[in-house]
């Protein structure tokens, strides 16, 4: 089974219902990042890393609507034919 944006978006989404915190979604963004390894388009791979990043600090995390934004853009830009 493929692992698609939109499924990143919705795994993400799901965290983000359980309470906004950008360092649990950055951490939960960069485990999935680990498990697709080379799996992933670089495209998509930097697309995930733009949220994993939140992790670093306050200079790097976006507000939940920030968050729910980018990621319905990158669905919206990347479709669900990536694997």
């Amino acid at each position: 089974m493929t692992y698609t944006p939109d499924d990143f978006r919705n795994d993400l989404i799901c965290e983000i219902e359980r309470g906004y915190d950008p360092v649990r979604v950055a951490q939960v963004a960069f485990g999935i990042m680990q498990d697709l390894g080379a799996k992933i388009s670089t495209e998509y791979h930097n697309e995930i890393l733009g949220v994993a990043v939140m992790e670093e600090g306050p200079q790097f995390e976006m507000t939940e609507t920030q968050l729910r934004e980018y990621l319905d853009r990158m669905v919206e830009e990347l479709g669900n034919e990536e694997s």
